[in-house]
């Protein structure tokens, strides 16, 4: 499997274990969760990550192009922006 720029993708069981725990962290202090994906691959392995950190039904994995994966996490969220989401300039 190759990412978005071509590399191979390497998701080893130690990173899979560490995401798990973050993501448990997060939800100490969140309710929802929006996910930016940059490539199918990973949607499907953060899809993975939420089911054995049992966040499946709190986390959203988006992923499209940049403009509009960014608006549908802001609706996600109930929010109108946020300064530490910037699209990408092509």
């Amino acid at each position: 499997m190759l990412a978005a720029d071509g590399e191979p993708v390497v998701y080893s069981p130690e990173v899979a274990e560490k995401a798990v725990l973050f993501q448990q962290k997060l939800l100490r202090s969140a309710n929802k969760i929006a996910v930016l994906c940059n490539f199918e691959f990973m949607v499907q392995n953060i899809k993975h990550v939420t089911l054995e950190s049992g966040i499946h039904d709190k986390s959203h994995q988006l992923f499209d192009k940049d403009r509009v994966m960014i608006q549908e996490a802001y609706e996600l969220l109930g929010i109108n922006g946020n300064d530490l989401i910037k699209e990408k300039k092509q």
